[in-house]
């Protein structure tokens, strides 16, 4: 009978999940479409005839611009944001296991204890799906702000390609700042 409360949480949980699963796949899909779109776009042509020179300051134009920077920042912060969040879930969901463990043994020599258990958990996976739901609007706020960015960001792999099809010698310059 104390399952009861818990079965009703779950449903509560799986249905507000869904919609904010929706909302993911609704946001991915249109990635997709603005990457591919962002792919073809980025093939300029004339593009095989750029000098190393040429491809590396159009690289750095297009990577320091300053919406591209703010981009990229915001992605990060929104990156670490979910790594917090998840931390703090994988710890409530450590709690919840240590109180099913202590109300399960306080259940079996206190009648009705199971009751508060069960609302107790009830409230701790409330709390988790709120989190859950708010990692999931993040991310797919995250794809948004890509989709805007992909433009520069494929044009950006493109030149990447060229420079490696030229074999400029910027690249090993950047990979050794990237070391360091």
């Amino acid at each position: 009978m104390r399952f009861m409360p818990l079965a009703a949480a779950l449903a509560f949980i799986l249905a507000g999940t869904a919609s904010a699963q929706d909302g993911m796949a609704t946001a991915g899909a249109s990635l997709e479409q603005a990457m591919a779109q962002a792919q073809a776009d980025a093939i300029h042509p004339g593009d095989e005839q750029l000098t190393c020179d040429a491809i590396q300051a159009e690289i750095t134009t297009t990577m320091t611009d300053p919406s591209m920077r703010a981009e990229l920042d915001e992605m990060g912060a929104t990156a670490q944001a979910q790594q917090e969040r998840s931390q703090q879930m994988q710890a409530q969901q450590r709690a919840m296991v240590t109180t099913g463990i202590v109300g399960g043994v306080i259940s079996s020599f206190v009648p009705f204890a199971g009751y508060a258990q069960g609302a107790l958990m009830q409230q701790q996976m409330r709390q988790q799906q709120a989190q859950g739901e708010a990692g999931m609007r993040e991310t797919a706020s995250m794809m948004g702000n890509m989709e805007a960015s992909m433009p520069q960001m494929m044009r950006g792999q493109r030149l990447y390609e060229l420079a490696q099809a030229q074999d400029c010698a910027f690249l090993a310059e950047m990979q050794q700042q990237a070391v360091q």
